[in-house]
């Protein structure tokens, strides 16, 4: 079929999985790394305030955008909403390990550092930056009325809108989400999809092929369709610093709670590797080599 189907044993059997591999604490430190997306968007386009602001106002569940207003039920598109034993278990987990509500953190803290910043800019003299008006632009249409009423929008505090306006500001909220997280079946792979036990072969991976999508968008259109080689560079290494770097604080809470020594460089540079799918414990078996030169050796 060519529709999202799951076979009920395959669902159980994914199910079973999840609850293996990430249903404890560890892993939910894990999810803390989603804010390297928010931190691209706000602190490494000059908005390190706004972004400091929507994490505190996160923590305290204070977020202006709420995943309420996203309505926002699953962590993520390849996570089941059916009615199985296995299901329910699987919520549960997620909520007691805490696991929902980092993953709720982080969304709200992406849409409300994407949106901040954008009002920020929209309030100053040369107006939005050329990134978020792509994104604006993708949401509602090239320079569409939509698009330009949107940029008048933000200019407002939200809390001053009407509701028409802030529906409109909440969908280029989710616009922002769907761009960097698989949190919709619009945002999947086709074949995961169209296939039934090819879903294993998805498994923990759906949130890799996004953020290698992200880069897709990001670095290679921006390069080669648009033609803005300097943007394109600028944007490899902003995204690339703040993915790897939002990585480190929750290893470094995880060396803590297992009493086993932190090596900054080392984690550093394993987290560069998970950004291109390089295993950690396949690299830490062996030495990487150019021209038969050494260059990086670490011990498993």
């Amino acid at each position: 079929g060519q529709g999202n189907f799951t076979d009920a044993n395959v669902q159980a059997a994914k199910n079973v999985v999840y609850m293996a591999s990430i249903g404890d604490l560890l892993s939910t430190l894990t999810q803390l790394g989603d804010l390297g997306f928010a931190t691209y968007r706000s602190a490494m386009s000059g908005h390190p305030v706004v972004l400091l602001k929507a994490i505190a106002q996160g923590f305290i569940g204070k977020s202006i955008i709420t995943g309420k207003d996203l309505g926002m039920d699953r962590i993520s598109a390849e996570y089941s909403r059916d009615q199985l034993r296995t299901s329910k278990a699987l919520g549960k987990i997620f909520k007691r390990t805490g696991f929902a509500r980092i993953d709720r953190l982080g969304k709200e803290v992406l849409v409300n550092s994407v949106i901040e910043s954008m009002r920020v800019e929209a309030r100053r003299k040369k107006g939005i930056s050329a990134k978020n008006m792509d994104m604006i632009n993708a949401a509602f249409g090239e320079n569409s009325k939509e698009a330009k009423k949107v940029v008048e929008d933000l200019k407002k505090d939200f809390s001053t809108l009407k509701s028409e306006e802030k529906n409109e500001i909440i969908s280029l909220a989710y616009w922002a989400l769907l761009e960097h997280q698989p949190v919709a079946e619009s945002e999947m792979p086709a074949l995961y999809l169209r296939s039934n036990y090819g879903k294993f072969f998805y498994q923990l991976k759906t949130w890799g092929i996004k953020a290698l999508d992200v880069y897709r968008n990001e670095v290679y259109d921006t390069i080669f369709k648009k033609k803005q080689v300097l943007r394109g560079l600028t944007n490899l290494a902003q995204l690339s610093i703040a993915m790897s770097m939002a990585n480190i604080p929750p290893e470094y809470i995880k060396a803590q709670i297992l009493g086993r020594p932190f090596r900054w460089k080392d984690e550093w540079f394993d987290s560069m590797l998970r950004l291109f799918f390089i295993s950690k414990f396949d690299f830490s078996e062996s030495q990487l080599r150019v021209g038969g030169i050494r260059f990086w050796s670490r011990k498993a």
